[in-house]
This record gives structure tokens, C-alpha cells and sequence, in this order.
């Protein structure tokens, strides 16, 4: 990224006006797995034997699959919520007739219904 040109004129932002900068965007598992790789590989005083390497991967390879699952549970789990709640009547009787002035809240009930407003059936 570059600061776009009327922000890079601005004196607070004149050392970095022609800087390029990247942003990673990361999960939480991920963070963890590059904080362990790092104190690990990086900051290891001696060249880390093949078995270790290929254990790195291996479980590199099962925090990628638990990160995806996760992020599959908590998609579903929206879904279910947004289903749940398409189900459930936005109207019933009692808020038709607490929120209406009108003297016929059957004739408000079935103008909701044609204009595609869940309405409980059993309200009325």
C-alpha cells in the first residue's frame, strides 16, 4: 500500500509519503503458528534436523485444517441463525395490534402477508 497522494501532502505524513508498505491479515491460529515457527527455526542455534522439519509441516498442515473448520462452524452456525430467525413470525398478533391504529388489524395483517412479510398463520 502507498498513502494516496492528498494524504501523503499532509505534514504528519511526510517522512512516509513515499513508503510502500504491506499489510497481512492473519487468524489467530495463524499468528500462533508463526510465533512458534519463529522462536523455533529463527532463533534456533543449530540447523533443525529433517524429522523436526517435517513434524513443523505436519502440523502446520493441521492448524491450516482447524483453522478452516472453524471458520466453517462459525459460518454455519450464521447460517442457522439467519434461518432460525427467517422461521420465526416477524409479526403476531399482539405487536400488529400494540403497533397499529387501525380498527382492522386482519386487513394489516394480510397487507403484510402480500407484501411478503413473514406473519405467524395461528396469530389471528
Amino acid at each position: 500500500m502507498k498513502l494516496a497522494p492528498q494524504r501523503a501532502l499532509l505534514p504528519e505524513y511526510e517522512r512516509s509519503a513515499d513508503s510502500i508498505t504491506e499489510i497481512q491479515v492473519r487468524t489467530v491460529l495463524q499468528h500462533a503458528w508463526a510465533e512458534i515457527e519463529h522462536d523455533i527455526q529463527y532463533k534456533s542455534a543449530s540447523v533443525i534436523p529433517a524429522e523436526i522439519r517435517r513434524r513443523f509441516m505436519s502440523l502446520a498442515g493441521m492448524l491450516e485444517i482447524a483453522d478452516r473448520e472453524s471458520q466453517a462452524i462459525q459460518d454455519a452456525d450464521k447460517r442457522l441463525s439467519w434461518a432460525e430467525a427467517r422461521r420465526r413470525p416477524a409479526f403476531t398478533r399482539s405487536t400488529i395490534m400494540a403497533r397499529s391504529n387501525s380498527a382492522n388489524p386482519p386487513g394489516i395483517w394480510n397487507s403484510a402477508r402480500r407484501a411478503g412479510v413473514l406473519v405467524s398463520t395461528a396469530c389471528w
